[in-house]
């Protein structure tokens, strides 16, 4: 898990060689997919607001919060991590709701 799930990322053995790796994997994502699939104004900005959903994984997601951190229209951040979310680069879970007390 931590070395990551892709066969080319496991297989490169010193951590270095491995951020190297998804260094490379995540740019050719924003030069080709990203480019391709949505009409971007601000690509660069991408690799920022990655790092940020990544610092929230496994919390509730703050639109609102994220967009003043990440400087951007809540209108377009909704844009871009929906585009994220097609290209599978961030998961949106649904918050699950019971009304059993929790004890």
């Amino acid at each position: 898990m931590v070395r990551g799930g892709f066969p080319e990322a496991v297989s490169r053995h010193s951590a270095s060689r491995r951020e190297a790796w998804f260094d490379s994997y995540l740019s050719t994502i924003i030069q080709r997919d990203i480019r391709e699939l949505g009409d971007l104004a601000r690509l660069t900005e991408v690799p920022h607001l990655l790092r940020l959903l990544a610092a929230r994984a496994a919390s509730l997601v703050n639109m609102a919060e994220i967009s003043r951190s990440a400087v951007m229209p809540q209108t377009t951040l909704k844009r871009y991590v929906a585009l994220l979310h097609s290209l599978f680069l961030v998961s949106l879970l649904p918050v699950e709701y019971s009304d059993w007390p929790v004890t």
